[in-house]
């Protein structure tokens, strides 16, 4: 904040005008950080969710002593899904992948098969953004990620 207050010129620029190309540069000098679209870096987004399949109840009205009889599945079918959205470098593109996984839960298995699929979708480094979920800390996926750094 110090270097913004004092403004662009004490900062090396001929102007005092702060535009973002010199924000980023007073960043990446005195950070030693950089922007993802600079790393040409795709980011992604990944998170799993599931849907169970059940019949919605409702009251509804009848005759006396006539109780009606709604007729449903004895089973309910689930569906997981893994999801992964992306962002290209300059933010031109958009993306969004999925898997769908009828009667099954994500493991570990199903996010490194996903993350491979997105491999052959994205060219470039990727920045993944996730939760610490125990399918994404398990050991598959560790060898997985080492294997594709």
């Amino acid at each position: 904040m110090r270097i913004l207050s004092e403004g662009p010129t004490e900062a090396g620029h001929e102007t005092n005008l702060w535009t973002l190309k010199r924000i980023r540069e007073v960043i990446g000098r005195e950070f030693g950080v950089c922007y993802a679209a600079e790393l040409g870096t795709h980011v992604a987004f990944v998170d799993e969710t599931g849907f169970l399949l059940v019949p919605t109840t409702a009251r509804t009205w009848a005759p006396k002593e006539k109780t009606p009889v709604l007729l449903t599945a004895d089973s309910w079918t689930k569906v997981s899904a893994i999801s992964i959205m992306t962002v290209s470098p300059r933010c031109r593109r958009r993306g969004l992948h999925c898997q769908f996984h009828p009667n099954k839960n994500i493991r570990a298995g199903q996010v490194a098969e996903c993350l491979d699929r997105l491999l052959h979708h994205l060219r470039g480094h990727i920045v993944l953004s996730w939760d610490r979920g125990l399918s994404h800390r398990a050991k598959c996926v560790g060898r997985f990620l080492q294997k594709h750094p």
